[in-house]
């Protein structure tokens, strides 16, 4: 989903640097065109190279919204940060155990970039991430997004049988 709404995004900003450099040439007849242009542009250039943005986390905020609330999504969202290196794998455990595999995610914590670690195996209680670095000894920070359904507490599953 992150791939296609930046995909999504890396078209829009290309199809308003094409209208904006027709709106130069047309700028002689409708000046208000090349100011529309303009302003899309600068702010495509805010959203892609300014990290941690309003906007950024306001369409961050819908999208988790809409994966935990809409139409038949996963009702549970769990977070957390770990560090890894590229020694090896890292696991982590969940707050509270899923009823079935949740989705899993690394990101970036605020103000970081670079390359995510790899999911690798992800049950109930817990995931486990690897690194792919170059550099060895160097650890870093993540922060991991669990979306699931959650497991139902002991008394209410036997209360219902």
């Amino acid at each position: 989903m992150a791939k296609f709404f930046a995909l999504f995004n890396i078209i829009a900003s290309a199809a308003s640097i094409a209208g904006f450099f027709l709106a130069i040439q047309l700028a002689n007849r409708n000046i208000w065109i090349a100011a529309a242009f303009a302003i899309a542009f600068l702010m495509c250039c805010y959203v892609l190279f300014v990290p941690s943005t309003k906007i950024e986390n306001n369409v961050a905020g819908k999208l988790r919204h809409f994966r935990t609330h809409g139409g038949g999504s996963p009702s549970t969202e769990q977070t957390g940060e770990f560090s890894i290196s590229a020694a090896g794998p890292t696991r982590i455990k969940f707050h509270t155990p899923f009823s079935s595999p949740p989705a899993v995610e690394a990101i970036h914590l605020p103000g970081k970039s670079g390359p995510l670690p790899t999911t690798l195996n992800v049950t109930v209680t817990g995931a486990e991430f690897r690194f792919h670095s170059y550099s060895t000894g160097s650890s870093r920070t993540f922060q991991w997004v669990a979306f699931g359904d959650a497991l139902e507490p002991l008394e209410e599953r036997s209360s219902d049988a």
